[in-house]
């Protein structure tokens, strides 16, 4: 009796380990090829899609796969701002699923950094601390984007909440500068810069400091070509500096799409044609 249940004891023990590496190699299955996919993002809208849902499939596996998170918090923007947005034949007619693949890179990003025991606890009631407590750049980052693509649509329509937001949006920004003002080719400081420049000066708007800001994104990564749209349309157009916005789009046309940032190279050359033409 004793025996058989040693023997159960062993046979359970190897089940479970064998379990544990088939777990792992799901994972490291999923991952390999949602990464794949993810490198051709510029491809098409359905290859950023395929890398979404085989990051998904890793938190089937793994809900709390932090890397997993952050890939689709990343991914679940640029969904909504590129495919959806620039890309869109009518952007009218997409304008709720821009604001739920939004709402999902948010979801993701606040899952990413509630992995942190402190950030959840102090998440409700003291958002600068939790903020302050966390170092997953790309979580803050793609969280703040996404957040303030929201927040500046329904600016109107929710001034209180679109005041909230900002401010919140405002911490997360000055901390992943902190953290790592290079990150995705300065986009903390790119971020950063717009969020001041569209921001009221008694809500801590300043273009100076947005320009300061957005001059850094362009010093640390010249060659991505959306820094330089920003630059154009979120100082030198509110500056009045109708050259400098000229300058910059036309830089922005005239470059090489280059291999590292294709998709946003793509997005910034769609966006400066559209702006330049605006400004005709």
């Amino acid at each position: 009796m004793r025996r058989k249940i040693v023997l159960f004891a062993i046979l359970s023990l190897v089940l479970l380990a064998s379990a544990g590496r088939s777990q792992t190699g799901s994972i490291d299955e999923l991952l390999k090829k949602a990464d794949a996919a993810y490198a051709e993002n510029y491809a098409s809208e359905a290859r950023l899609r395929e890398a979404v849902s085989l990051y998904e499939q890793v938190l089937t596996i793994d809900a709390n796969h932090r890397y997993a998170l952050d890939q689709l918090a990343q991914a679940y923007h640029e969904l909504a701002y590129g495919y959806l947005f620039i890309f869109a034949a009518d952007r009218a007619k997409t304008k709720d699923v821009q604001r739920a693949a939004y709402t999902k890179s948010m979801e993701y990003g606040f899952r990413s950094l509630r992995l942190n025991p402190t950030f959840a606890t102090n998440e409700k009631d003291k958002f600068e601390v939790a903020v302050q407590a966390s170092t997953d750049v790309a979580a803050l980052s793609w969280t703040a984007n996404s957040w303030g693509r929201i927040v500046q649509a329904e600016a109107l329509s929710n001034p209180v909440a679109a005041l909230e937001g900002a401010n919140k949006i405002k911490l997360m920004y000055e901390r992943t500068i902190i953290l790592d003002e290079k990150y995705f080719y300065g986009q903390p400081r790119r971020g950063y810069g717009a969020l001041l420049a569209n921001l009221l000066p008694i809500q801590g708007g300043d273009l100076n400091k947005a320009k300061e800001n957005i001059e850094r994104a362009l010093q640390i990564a010249p060659d991505f070509l959306e820094t330089h749209v920003v630059y154009a349309r979120e100082y030198a157009l509110k500056a009045n500096d109708k050259k400098l916005v000229e300058k910059e789009l036309k830089l922005v046309l005239d470059a090489p799409e280059g291999d590292q940032f294709k998709l946003w190279n793509r997005i910034a050359k769609k966006e400066a044609q559209e702006l330049l033409d605006q400004l005709r």
